[in-house]
């Protein structure tokens, strides 16, 4: 027989979404609004450990990272977001990548945005991406530029803790306007 209870992975008041399996099976990564920023619609990438059922941040900031997905070896995570970099005037979606120490990069920049990432292989993504007023399906080669304007970090803050910990208002802004650690 096939045991097929259901088993809740997460127990709290937050919009956890998006889950995905790394290929090892030992970490689940989703996005949720589990910072003082959810309140505002944002939400951020969190790995959840299955062995030590801890969870810690991936992502943190005033953006709507979304559709996580691990690279074949489960040491990155690429991911779509809003998130304003560099010279950025408006959000538009586009695909970054971070590691497990919430350490990563812009990996495009479409004006019309980028969506639902996967892996094809490391040095290539495929995705959604909107021109011309509809959507197609892109295949691109990707690497993290060594341009600070295109990469992203947690607060050091935020690395230090090995488990998510909720930041009040005030040092969620202290700590999304601090300067990054990278």
């Amino acid at each position: 027989t096939t045991d097929r209870s259901l088993t809740q992975l997460t127990n709290d008041n937050y919009s956890d979404e998006n889950p995905v399996w790394s290929p090892d099976g030992k970490y689940i990564v989703f996005s949720s609004d589990r910072t003082s920023f959810g309140r505002d619609g944002f939400s951020n990438l969190f790995l959840y450990d299955l062995e030590t059922r801890q969870i810690r941040y991936l992502t943190f900031g005033r953006a709507h990272d979304r559709t996580p997905r691990f690279s074949r070896y489960g040491d990155k995570v690429i991911f779509s977001s809003d998130r304003i970099l560099g010279n950025d005037s408006l959000p538009t979606f586009n695909l970054y990548e971070v590691d497990f120490s919430g350490n990563g990069c812009r990996l495009t920049d479409y004006v019309g945005g980028a969506f639902e990432p996967g892996f094809v292989n490391d040095s290539t993504a495929i995705f959604t991406g909107y021109e011309d007023r509809n959507y197609h399906i892109y295949s691109q080669r990707i690497k993290c530029s060594s341009s600070a304007t295109d990469s992203i970090s947690l607060p050091q803050e935020l690395s230090a803790h090995s488990a998510w910990v909720w930041f009040s208002d005030t040092q969620s802004q202290l700590l999304s306007d601090a300067p990054s650690t990278s």
